[in-house]
């Protein structure tokens, strides 16, 4: 660890230090840009070597779970919303601007109760280890993305993602999957 990266560490505590303190299990050598907004902090799980850029927010309702593993980096403005438990596994990598939602509103109109006020409809989520999601994702409630996967940027995944795929679109499709006989990506 050099200098530079000690710095960082020691502005994390400083600009997060409430965020930090009540999370639940936080492992070492963690990098929270400031600004990081946490509910329910007792619900989260933070590995070794996370970065979470600034402007973020960790919410979890009910009794849904956040567990972020080691060694992945997450863009400024992340958001994850936890109805279900959302496990992101290690070595991942997240751009700015990406949203997961492990819950949702019931959509009943002849009940007579708000939207906002109907009870969670809730779901896990979970990416596999080794993905890489592109800026502007948003990520639906019960999906699960396989290892070694990429979504491409502004992408709406509202359905399970193989390992070794590549999707994109709204809603997202696997455009490729990778080949190991020949060593490359395919065309689906």
């Amino acid at each position: 660890m050099n200098i530079k990266d000690i710095v960082k560490l020691f502005l994390s505590y400083i600009f997060n230090p409430i965020s930090l303190i009540r999370i639940r299990k936080v492992g070492k050598w963690i990098d929270i840009r400031r600004g990081l907004r946490v509910n329910r902090p007792k619900n989260i799980v933070l590995g070794n070597h996370v970065m979470i850029g600034r402007l973020s927010r960790l919410s979890c309702y009910d009794d849904g779970k956040i567990n972020i593993e080691d060694r992945c980096y997450i863009g400024q403005f992340f958001s994850v919303m936890a109805g279900g438990n959302v496990t992101i596994k290690q070595d991942t990598l997240i751009a700015s601007y990406v949203a997961i939602i492990g819950e949702n509103h019931s959509m009943n109109p002849e009940c007579g109760v708000k939207y906002g006020d109907q009870p969670l409809i809730k779901q896990n989520v979970e990416i596999g280890e080794n993905c890489w999601i592109g800026e502007k994702v948003v990520i639906l409630p019960g999906v699960k993305i396989g290892e070694w996967s990429i979504i491409g940027a502004g992408s709406v995944v509202n359905r399970t993602i193989p390992a070794y795929s590549i999707a994109v679109g709204n809603p997202a499709k696997v455009i490729k999957k990778y080949d190991f006989d020949i060593k490359e990506w395919i065309r689906v």
